[in-house]
C-alpha cells in the first residue's frame, strides 16, 4: 500500500514538474531573428579607401617636410654686337714722284733754284719761294749751316700750325730733327719761312735732302729738297 502510494506520489511529482516547464517555456518569448544586413555598395566602399588613403598621404605629406628646390637659373642678356667703326680714308691726293737732280754738281760751282714737286687740284697746295744756300752750293766737309725755304700758300684754305714739313729721304739728313711745324698760321696767298739745321758730310760728294709739306689731316701735299756739294 505504502508502495502504490509512492508510486502515485512520484507520478504526480512529475507531472507537475512538467506542466510547470510547460507553462514557463511557453511563456518565453522565442528569440528574435536576426535582421538581414543589406549588401555592401562596392563603389562606396572603394570610394571611401581612396579617400582614406588620399587622407594618410596628406596626413604623411604634412608631418615630412617637402625639400625646397633652387630658383632657376638667371640667364644673362648676351651684350650686344657692336660694328667694327669704319676705316677712314683721308682724301689725299695722288703723290708725285721725287724729282731727280737735272745739272751736274760742279766743284766751285753753285746757284740754281730748288726744285719742288708740281701740286695737284687738292684744296692744299703750295710753291717754293726761295731757297737758301742754293742749289749744289759748295759746303766744307763738316760745316754747320741752315737750311732756309720760303714756301708760299697758293691753295684754298690758310694753313695753321698743325701743318709741318718732313724729312721724306736723301743722303743729306737734319742736324738735330726730321720735322719742323709751321711757326704761325700762313692764309692763302701768304708765305712762311721755315728751317732746318744740317752739318756737312765728311766726305767730298753731292748730297740732297727731300722734305714734304704735311697738313692737318696728315697728308704730305708739296715736296721739296735742296742739293749741296762737299768739295774735295
Amino acid at each position: 500500500m505504502f508502495s502504490t502510494r509512492k508510486v502515485l506520489f512520484s507520478l504526480v511529482l512529475l507531472t507537475s514538474i512538467l506542466l510547470l516547464t510547460g507553462c514557463g517555456l511557453a511563456g518565453t518569448p522565442a528569440a528574435a531573428a536576426p535582421e538581414q544586413q543589406p549588401s555592401p555598395d562596392l563603389n562606396q566602399v572603394r570610394t571611401e579607401a581612396a579617400q582614406t588613403v588620399v587622407a594618410r598621404v596628406t596626413f604623411q605629406a604634412a608631418l615630412t617636410p617637402s625639400a625646397t628646390l633652387p630658383p632657376p637659373p638667371t640667364e644673362t642678356p648676351l651684350p650686344a654686337p657692336t660694328e667694327a667703326a669704319p676705316a677712314v680714308q683721308a682724301d689725299a691726293p695722288t703723290s708725285t714722284a721725287v724729282p731727280t737732280l737735272t745739272r751736274p754738281v760742279t766743284s766751285g760751282g753753285g746757284g740754281g733754284s730748288v726744285k719742288a714737286t708740281a701740286t695737284s687740284s687738292y684744296t692744299d697746295q703750295a710753291k717754293i719761294v726761295s731757297t737758301s744756300p742754293q742749289d749744289y752750293s759748295n759746303m766744307p766737309a763738316g760745316r754747320d749751316f741752315d737750311a732756309v725755304w720760303v714756301l708760299k700758300n697758293v691753295g684754298k684754305r690758310a694753313w695753321d700750325t698743325t701743318f709741318y714739313i718732313r724729312h721724306a729721304g736723301g743722303n743729306l739728313k737734319g742736324a738735330n730733327t726730321d720735322l719742323v711745324f709751321l711757326p704761325k698760321d700762313v692764309p692763302v696767298n701768304g708765305s712762311v719761312e721755315l728751317t732746318v739745321d744740317f752739318n756737312a758730310p765728311s766726305t767730298p760728294g753731292a748730297y740732297t735732302s727731300y722734305w714734304e709739306l704735311v697738313n692737318d689731316d696728315g697728308v704730305a701735299f708739296y715736296r721739296f729738297y735742296i742739293t749741296i756739294n762737299v768739295p774735295k
